[in-house]
């Protein structure tokens, strides 16, 4: 029809729209983006056994940085928990720039996918 335009995404998550408002706690991103988002985290983990022997916690890290990949993995991700994971990640790799640039290019992925 004249005027009308369509939009295609993929969508995963449970969806509920109210009049023309979707709920907000969806994760929402094209396969580009969840490729991204699984190659930043693959990223992450790397930096994490490559740094360990520096960081004060490291096996611990490495264990938050898997517990977001299954937040991100679930259908309706926590966001709190996840914006809590990614903040206890910058703030366990202390000086460690290398860690810090991964996990803050992590959480702008994230940010694009989670509506």
């Amino acid at each position: 029809m004249p005027g009308e335009r369509n939009f295609a995404a993929n969508v995963w998550g449970n969806i509920t729209r109210t009049g023309g408002v979707f709920s907000h706690n969806t994760v929402v991103g094209t396969g580009e983006g969840r490729e991204e988002l699984s190659r930043r985290l693959e990223e992450l983990k790397q930096l994490l056994v490559t740094y360990e022997a520096s960081l004060s916690d490291g096996p611990q890290l490495r264990e938050m940085a898997e517990e977001l990949r299954i937040q991100l993995s679930q259908p309706q991700p926590n966001r709190t928990v996840i914006r809590g994971l990614l903040a206890a990640l910058a703030a366990g790799a202390g000086g460690i720039s290398a860690v810090l640039v991964a996990v803050d290019g992590l959480a702008q992925v994230i940010s694009t996918l989670i509506d």
